[in-house]
């Protein structure tokens, strides 16, 4: 007897496996769950739902296996009283034991319920929550599990109780797939979009998509929807959405299911965006499980191939790159290595991804555009232009292994500083594609990814002039270094300057939704560092102004931990404050006591970064105790890499004290310039974000007629908080309706430091 299985019926195959063990012969043959189209012609039994498809009398008669149209699950059609009791289980019975006239019947309509719905967001009326849309994934022919057939029962039966032959359908489907092509697909192209579409619409049938890759794009996506929607799916948060998807992509992984290398390669290339606070470094590890799984088909040598294999080379090209962005936009953020050395791969030799490698996406979005499409095409283009530009500079400030001499390490480093300034003032100048955000022609998700490949070059600029200072400040050579010195620290000073201005415009823009869950690294450093210029700085202007950026970080840390686990970052923050703290006060470093007293003007031939960082901040320790400061860079930068956190960073920082040896009550100083909150409304002052009201005090470059967007990134709410928002995208179809959520909060000052641990009580 053959053993059977319907990815949601793990009953039939404990008791199927039951009834060999014991050699018993049931009376009748059961009718297989599914069969497909061939088999059903001839009326002979499909091992479909046993193996994958193709079946075995596809085959062997070499004909496509193609599932046919399937009666609508209730889960998809309208609710219906008699319905109410009965089971999925028994809902697919019934619709694989239709009469053949009821089938043909059907037929059209039942196969237009294979293409999701409309690209449109549910009203909360609709009542469908997230598992009620779930479907056994043999109800998509498209997706396919070669290695099903090879697992045991008892494995079988544990992946399908944990939901990873199910996939969603209908709007929810629908909704993540847009939201893919929306926010992952344009500057992470791993799959082929024009293709992806015509199977998913099928309109080309025949052409299998792995479930592993299916269920890694949901994982990705469900990361940027809208908040109030995946409230009325039914599920609890975005992050928990995050985890299960993740978990089923990974089981899958785990049990060897795909054995397609190129599939494997795509499938963790997605999950590199996994990172929470119990596995900090999962991101890395599947870099290199992805690379590996490239080089396993050559994707590291595409441009050996023919020109007449074009298809083939396209297709490797575009997963190769992919992993080289990540590779380097990993290590800039994280501070680790580099994977991919130039040693194995040289950049620098090799043309990027251009419009020609993604001509045939340009024409089959169905979410942005031609026009659009080709200018994101050429953001990605510039971004892998980048990755080459910062690969000299991540090599040289994260060497694949630790120098055994340090003067040696930073005589190299000073030798390169001019070359890699250089590489990077020619990207600047060559590749860099600038869209003011009042630029109405172009659609707003073009400006975003501006912006955000902005912020990835200023956050390489504040690397190398890091450290460049810090092997200029080694360096005694007299006048000359000092000099250097200062003209380093300007180019430091302007870098953080803007990677703040990117960090407002987000926030003012309602973009903050759409930032990858890398952005977390990226904006560490410049908040610790704002705080700490805050906390030094000499006068109250400068010190208001800080304020009010450090609002901005604050709210979107805030909207970051909605939808990534990285409320861990926030005692990273408040123990490396702390730990500055006391070596501050053991240095006699701090603001000046005349506080009130109104500061010199700036003379007329200084430049604006020193307008905005007069001395007396950052500066002025970078003059006086340069240590200090570079030892707090390396505290941030161990947290960062390693995910362990300043309480177990190494002891050999001889101007920083163990946190261990702090009290445990003691928390950074609140600046003078800051009221002191009632203890009693701590709690709920802490949790409530930027009121519009205030978001339009701190706005000072946009215009009173400009329309701001809710901060959750995902509807557009006019100036004025009455009412409620609705968004459409240009050439999207996508309408998501919502209220503005924020309040007014009068004690708004005092909970910006404890947001984060920026500062305490």
């Amino acid at each position: 007897m053959s053993t059977h299985f319907s990815p949601n019926s793990p009953r039939q195959v404990v008791d199927g496996s039951a009834d060999v063990a014991h050699g018993q012969r049931t009376r009748r043959t059961r009718r297989a769950a599914l069969a497909c189209q061939h088999c059903r012609r001839r009326k002979v039994r499909c091992n479909l739902a046993i193996e994958g498809p193709p079946c075995v009398n596809c085959r062997l008669d070499g004909w496509a296996c193609v599932l046919p149209p399937r009666k609508l699950p209730r889960c998809l059609a309208p609710k219906q009283e008699r319905d109410n009791d009965r089971s999925l289980e028994s809902r697919l019975e019934d619709g694989s034991q239709d009469t053949p006239d009821t089938r043909e019947q059907g037929r059209d309509n039942n196969a237009a319920c294979l293409k999701p719905a409309p690209r449109q967001i549910p009203n909360s009326s609709s009542g469908e929550s997230v598992a009620s849309t779930l479907v056994p994934f043999a109800y998509y022919p498209y997706l396919t599990v070669p290695n099903l057939h090879r697992l045991p029962p008892s494995d079988i039966a544990y992946l399908d109780s944990q939901k990873c032959f199910n996939v969603p359908s209908g709007e929810f489907l629908e909704t993540l797939i847009s939201h893919y092509f929306l926010y992952v697909h344009p500057c992470l192209p791993v799959i082929n979009e024009a293709e992806f579409w015509a199977m998913f619409r099928q309109r080309e049938r025949g052409k299998p998509f792995s479930l592993l890759v299916f269920q890694a794009m949901l994982f990705v996506a469900s990361s940027y929807l809208p908040v109030e929607y995946v409230k009325r799916s039914g599920a609890q948060s975005i992050i928990s959405l995050r985890d299960t998807f993740y978990k089923r992509a990974k089981l899958i992984y785990d049990f060897n299911l795909e054995d397609d290398q190129l599939r494997l390669c795509q499938a963790a290339i997605l999950l590199t965006y996994r990172c929470c606070s119990t596995d900090q470094l999962s991101n890395t590890m599947w870099l290199a499980l992805g690379i590996q799984h490239a080089r396993a088909v050559n994707a590291h040598a595409y441009y050996r191939y023919h020109v007449n294999e074009r298809t083939t080379r396209v297709k490797l090209k575009r997963l190769w790159w992919c992993l080289i962005l990540r590779d380097r936009l990993l290590s800039l953020g994280v501070r680790r290595t580099l994977q991919i050395h130039p040693s194995h791969f040289d950049v620098a030799s090799h043309s990027p991804l251009v419009c020609e490698d993604l001509e045939d996406e340009v024409h089959s979005s169905e979410v942005y555009d031609a026009t659009t499409k080709k200018k994101l095409i050429e953001i990605l283009t510039s971004q892998c232009h980048f990755a080459a530009a910062v690969t000299l500079l991540l090599m040289t400030i994260y060497p694949p292994a630790d120098p055994q001499n340090l003067e040696h390490a930073l005589a190299l480093i000073s030798a390169r500083t001019d070359d890699l300034r250089e590489r990077l003032v020619y990207w600047e100048s060559k590749h860099m594609i600038q869209v003011s955000p009042s630029d109405s022609r172009w659609h707003h998700s073009v400006v975003f990814y501006c912006q955000l490949t902005s912020l990835y070059y200023q956050s390489a600029r504040l690397v190398l002039y890091q450290y460049i200072s810090f092997c200029l400040s080694t360096q005694k050579n007299g006048d000359s270094a000092t000099q250097d010195l200062e003209a380093s620290e300007l180019d430091l000073m302007d870098a953080l300057t803007t990677v703040n201005e990117r960090v407002k415009r987000f926030v003012i823009d309602g973009t903050t939704g759409q930032l990858p869950i890398g952005v977390v690294a990226y904006t560490i450093a410049p908040q610790i560092l704002l705080n700490v210029n805050l906390r030094l700085s000499r006068n109250d202007i400068d010190r208001h102004r800080q304020e009010q950026l450090l609002r901005f970080y604050t709210e979107i840390s805030r909207l970051y931990s909605i939808r990534y686990d990285v409320a861990y970052i926030s005692a990273w923050i408040r123990d490396i404050v702390r730990v500055f703290d006391v070596s501050v006060s053991r240095c006699g470093l701090g603001p000046s006591k005349q506080r009130d007293q109104p500061s010199d003007g700036p003379s007329q031939s200084a430049i604006s970064t020193v307008d905005r960082y007069p001395k007396g901040g950052l500066s002025e320790l970078l003059s006086r105790k340069p240590v200090v400061y570079f030892e707090l860079v390396a505290v941030v930068d161990y947290s960062i890499s390693t995910g362990r956190g300043a309480l177990k960073a190494p002891c050999s920082f001889t101007n920083f004290p163990s946190i261990e040896s702090l009290p445990r009550d003691q928390e950074p100083n609140l600046p003078k310039s800051l009221p002191v909150a009632d203890s009693n409304s701590e709690e709920a002052v802490a949790n409530e974000p930027l009121s519009w009201s205030e978001m339009e005090s701190l706005q000072e470059v946009i215009s009173g007629k400009c329309d701001f967007f809710s901060l959750d990134g995902m509807w557009p709410v006019p100036a004025s908080t009455t009412g409620t928002a609705s968004m459409s995208f240009d050439n999207e179809g996508i309408q998501m309706n919502d209220a503005p959520y924020l309040q007014e909060s009068s004690a708004f000052t005092d909970s910006l430091w404890r947001d984060l641990g920026l500062c305490g009580e």
